[in-house]
């Protein structure tokens, strides 16, 4: 379980620290807009590795965030600003260049992330793919429509959900979509013939008797015609064994 224990961000010489959180639900709320709610939560994203999602406007690349997780009964210290990123815990202090290495240290350290196959190759996810999991904007945004996608798009996003529940990825190209979609639309064909038949059986059940009959004696001509074939050979067969052998009794008196 990961409890956010303080969220913080400096602009310039002023810092805003909510450190009022407690480990149940949380409600942060204002009588008015655009106080600070949805960047607090943005900041704390940010401060773990999201890409940003900040407001037009917000000059972010001055900033530093800040965050306090436990997760597991193990604390950790979030501290970013741009791409660097400082991370304290009990293990020591820990600084990271880039979002990459920020990944792969948390993927190792503090919580483990799904994988996918991307491109043909099994990848663990880019922070912000994953992240998309817990934030949904005020604009009613589907979480699946990926934030600063990047390189990632919905289909990935599903395969992540599949490789968070412990199933198999199943990856369709738009030929193979668009092939089920036409097979889907000749059974849904087929079954309304096959009702109609069915329809007629019930109210005209002598026309089934006949149907039925007749269809009997058709695959009754059908066999009987292969039959006859395959005795027209047999005999042949065995009438050149017949002329064989006795060409060689002849020769061998």
């Amino acid at each position: 379980m990961l409890i956010i224990k303080k969220i913080a961000f400096v602009i310039t010489k002023e810092a805003f620290i909510e450190k009022r959180l407690e480990n149940k639900v949380n409600i942060i709320f204002s009588n008015e807009n655009n106080k600070g709610k949805t960047l607090l939560i943005q900041g704390l994203l940010y401060s773990i590795g999201n890409e940003p999602i900040f407001p037009i406007g917000f000059n972010y690349l001055d900033c530093f965030f800040f965050s306090q997780i436990e997760i597991n009964g193990v604390e950790f210290k979030f501290l970013r600003k741009n791409k660097t990123t400082i991370i304290k815990s009990s293990q020591g202090i820990r600084i990271t260049e880039s979002l990459s290495e920020l990944k792969y240290y948390i993927n190792k350290n503090v919580f483990e992330l799904p994988s996918i196959i991307k491109d043909g190759q099994d990848k663990i996810v880019d922070l912000y793919l994953f992240y998309q999991l817990f934030f949904i904007g005020q604009d009613k945004r589907d979480t699946s429509k990926i934030i600063n996608s990047g390189q990632y798009n919905k289909n990935d996003f599903l395969s992540m959900l599949s490789s968070l529940n412990g199933t198999n990825q199943i990856f369709l190209s738009e030929d193979d979509i668009e092939e089920v979609r036409k097979k889907i639309k000749n059974y849904k064909t087929e079954i309304k013939v096959l009702d109609k038949k069915m329809k007629i059986i019930n109210e005209h059940p002598e026309i089934a008797e006949n149907s039925l009959a007749s269809s009997d004696q058709e695959n009754y001509n059908k066999y009987n015609e292969i039959l006859t074939e395959l005795t027209k050979t047999i005999s042949s067969y065995r009438n050149q064994r017949n002329r064989d052998t006795a060409v060689q009794n002849k020769f061998s008196t």
